[in-house]
């Protein structure tokens, strides 16, 4: 599956390595420039995308810190209503997913 993940500190990282060891396949954006997270994505072996790119995933996860969400949403406009042909699904499923 594929997951973009929208922030790039620790909890972004940590569930990005995770999911990665689970067979997903991770884009990584946060407020910095693509390039300049790239060491950082490939170090999880994820792939540095924009915030909207991430956002274009089958499935995305929003990790930062609350204050921030906003802004994201606004930079990913497709966060920010329902849209009915995303596919939701509660994290604990995730694992199981790679084996689909």
């Amino acid at each position: 599956m594929q997951i973009g993940i929208l922030g790039a500190g620790h909890v972004g990282l940590a569930v990005g390595r995770e999911l990665i060891g689970a067979g997903h396949r991770v884009k990584l954006s946060s407020a910095r420039d693509p390039h300049a997270l790239t060491p950082v994505a490939q170090g999880i072996g994820a792939e540095a995308a924009t915030v909207t790119e991430a956002a274009a995933a089958e499935l995305v996860l929003l990790a930062v810190p609350w204050p921030a969400s906003t802004g994201r949403a606004r930079l990913a406009p497709r966060l920010a209503g329902p849209n009915p042909r995303r596919r939701y699904e509660p994290i604990r499923h995730l694992q199981s997913a790679a084996a689909r």
